[in-house]
């Protein structure tokens, strides 16, 4: 017993941080959204007629659980971004946003990604507990740049309905 006591009490010695290989290091995820959306985005509140606080917390939000890697709180969250800007567009609902841009522009490819995001989401609220794991990971998210433009379409439609000072 001595013996394995000893070892045990060794084995941080012995750890040697230089032998994890580097593709085993856990990434630092910051945020989703660019922080600076977010703030151009908050300070278009004052100068439109849209209440942007629910779409602002969403979004501040979506970054506390993608830093904390909630997967299906981000699942959640992007759905619920889907949900409620397309007013902002003109339109009743996403699928709407997405079919709105030019054929073969990249907005419209990254909306139409988006919406087929639905989908999965819907998946990750809605599906109950079953005897296998879910196979939902957090690398299943859409890529943040689809995200990331949407804010940015959002702010230039705001910033285009602006009056002028």
């Amino acid at each position: 017993m001595e013996r394995v006591v000893a070892w045990v009490q060794q084995i941080p010695d012995r750890v040697v941080p230089s032998v994890v290989p580097a593709s085993v290091a856990v990434p630092v995820r910051n945020s989703y959204v660019d922080q600076a959306l977010i703030d151009k985005l908050e300070a278009a509140q004052a100068g439109t007629k849209w209440n942007l606080k629910k779409l602002l917390q969403l979004l501040r939000e979506l970054n506390e659980n993608y830093a904390s890697e909630n997967v299906y709180a981000c699942h959640a969250l992007l759905r619920a971004i889907l949900d409620h800007v397309p007013p902002i567009f003109g339109q009743p609902n996403f699928g709407s946003v997405a079919s709105q841009y030019r054929p073969r522009s990249s907005d419209k490819k990254y909306s139409e990604n988006l919406e087929k995001f639905r989908l999965q989401a819907d998946d990750a609220m809605h599906r109950q507990v079953r005897e296998r794991e879910d196979i939902l990971q957090f690398d299943d998210l859409p890529l943040r740049a689809w995200v990331n433009r949407l804010v940015d379409e959002v702010i230039a439609i705001l910033e285009s309905d602006a009056p002028s000072a």
